[in-house]
């Protein structure tokens, strides 16, 4: 099997082929791998080439599970894969090795998926775009200018370039449904308790946190979500089962349903033309195929719900940090983080333990106002996002109520509030090709109507969801940029395009061949200087506070 043949079939496609004896693991894993060795390097998707440990499940057999052999890639974040390495893009969690599997990793094993690497997210996974110090920016496949999304960006890019057919991704502020709608994939966000999130932790982020996978197809969702859910041994919050399974309703067109529209987005922003264009043709779309479209929505205060919300996730993320760096021998000092990050874990250590049991407790009514509201509509549509894909290097403040990250996360984060299952599907294309999401969202442990409502779209209105590779020079698994040293000071430099983006690498300097001397906060330099062909490299150096050209 060649790559151009390996990337033309889904995840339940490369299954059924297994099963026939048409390809085996061996096969499959080598076309991804090339896949990956090939095309990589112009997106920077997948960051940790787990090679050697794919190879020794292929030779002892995998599973047989319903998708048994199919390369897969897990997200680099809490979800832990025994024998790697998990930074979440973290200097801090470089040596943070992993002596387990989580329960997901090991249902995704059960399933008959094969872990063949991990996937890029922004630094702690705090940003709706990924765009990492540690390890560069992953780029659009559809355009290399623009964000993929995050935090689950770098799965998103992996399964839309056919890197893989199904990647591992997180939801907790939007994060699998927004790279769905930057790169057009399918990306479903699970009722809370549906898919488990132990052993480590009962929940993640006060239950905002929900994983599942990011997939071209809404019957890979579907079939991933059938393997996986369940809760695990004593989960605090369990989801009810599902009656039948779940890809049994893919296919199986929905009865008329009635959706309510909710597409104002939050005061002080507007939807950009272009969104505006491809969510009105989806309306019409919905009343063509009989269903009931009308816009009203439930009475929310979004500022009170989202500020109750940051207090949660920043809090949370806060502690974990501690505890992991005490486990380490680390000290958590600001010149470890970028300054976004180091900003929002600054807001979750002010948080009283009140505070944070009050951001809990206004949780609680938006999840009653959702349920009664769920009682007279099925579904709540809204635009993924308000904007297209933004340019890469956008993204440059840490405050949560930022312009351009409320953009992106103007309508998703209140399902992780709630608990609600929503789904973004690709249901829009701009101009310039640019994937543009709709979401749906269902009341909690209702699935089934998402997934009926979605596979009706589907055929209704197919749009490509498979990416053409993007020309590169350089072939393989990315460089690390940054220097691992643990020394206080060490050197560490950034690629950068005159427009703030990530250069091509097509000159690439590798941190490891430089002096190890002083690493800083490296956006607060705030200097260009250097160029070299298309590449300028910035150099700073902390501690004796000044930058340097390094092609000098």
């Amino acid at each position: 099997m060649n790559v151009a043949e390996y990337k033309e079939f889904d995840g339940l496609g490369l299954a059924d082929l297994v099963a026939s004896g048409e390809v085996n693991a061996t096969e499959l894993l080598d076309a991804a791998l090339k896949a990956i060795e090939r095309d990589n390097p112009a997106i920077n998707a997948a960051i940790s080439n787990l090679e050697l440990l794919a190879r020794k499940p292929v030779e002892q057999g995998l599973p047989d599970g319903p998708l048994r052999e199919v390369p897969f890639l897990m997200k680099d974040d809490e979800f832990l894969v025994e024998g790697t390495t998990s930074t979440p893009s973290c200097r801090l969690l470089e040596s943070w090795t992993a002596n387990h599997d989580s329960t997901l990793t090991g249902r995704f094993r059960q399933a008959g998926l094969n872990i063949v690497g991990m996937t890029n997210v922004p630094e702690l996974a705090q940003q709706p775009t990924t765009e990492p110090l540690l390890r560069g920016p992953t780029r659009n496949p559809w355009d290399t200018n623009r964000s993929a999304g995050g935090s689950s960006g770098g799965a998103a890019a992996a399964a839309t370039a056919g890197l893989v057919p199904i990647a591992h991704a997180t939801d907790g502020e939007g994060s699998t449904r927004i790279p769905a709608s930057c790169c057009g994939l399918v990306g479903l966000k699970p009722s809370r308790g549906r898919n488990p999130s132990g052993p480590d932790r009962f929940t993640l982020a006060g239950g905002t946190i929900c994983p599942h996978v990011l997939t071209r197809t809404v019957r890979d969702t579907a079939l991933v979500l059938d393997a996986v859910c369940g809760p695990d041994t004593g989960d605090p919050t369990i989801c009810p089962p599902p009656v039948e399974a779940f890809r049994d309703w893919v296919g199986l067109p929905p009865e008329p349903l009635r959706i309510a529209v909710a597409a104002e987005p939050p005061e002080g922003l507007s939807l950009d033309r272009e969104v505006d264009t491809s969510f009105s043709k989806g309306c019409h779309l919905l009343e063509s195929l009989g269903h009931h479209v009308e816009p009203t929505h439930p009475n929310l205060d979004t500022r009170r719900l989202m500020n109750a919300f940051f207090d949660v996730c920043s809090a949370d993320r806060w502690l974990f940090l501690h505890r992991v760096a005490a486990v380490l021998g680390h000290t958590i000092r600001a010149s470890g983080f970028e300054p976004t990050t180091w900003d929002f874990l600054q807001r979750g250590a002010s948080v009283s333990g009140e505070a944070y049991i009050d951001a809990i407790n206004v949780f609680n009514a938006p999840s009653r106002t959702m349920g009664t509201f769920h009682e007279e509509w099925d579904l709540i549509l809204s635009p993924t996002m308000a904007s297209i894909p933004p340019p890469l290097g956008r993204m440059s403040s840490g405050d949560p109520m930022a312009v351009a990250r409320r953009e992106m996360t103007a309508f998703a984060p209140i399902a992780n509030i709630t608990g609600q299952p929503s789904i973004s599907l690709p249901l829009g294309r701009t101009e310039d090709n640019l994937a543009v999401g709709m979401m749906f969202t269902a009341a909690i442990g209702r699935e089934d109507t998402l997934l009926r409502i979605a596979g009706q779209l589907e055929a209704a209105a197919p749009l490509p969801r498979l990416a053409p590779p993007k020309a590169d020079r350089k072939t393989g698994w990315p460089e690390v940029w940054m220097s691992s040293s643990r020394n206080e000071n060490f050197l560490a430099l950034v690629p950068q395009t005159l427009d703030g983006g990530r250069a091509d690498r097509n000159h690439p300097v590798p941190a490891r061949n430089l002096p190890q001397r002083g690493m800083g906060r490296l956006s607060n330099c705030g200097l260009v200087i250097g160029r070299s062909l298309d590449v300028n490299v910035v150099v700073y150096n902390e501690s004796e506070g000044n930058c340097a050209n390094l092609f000098d």
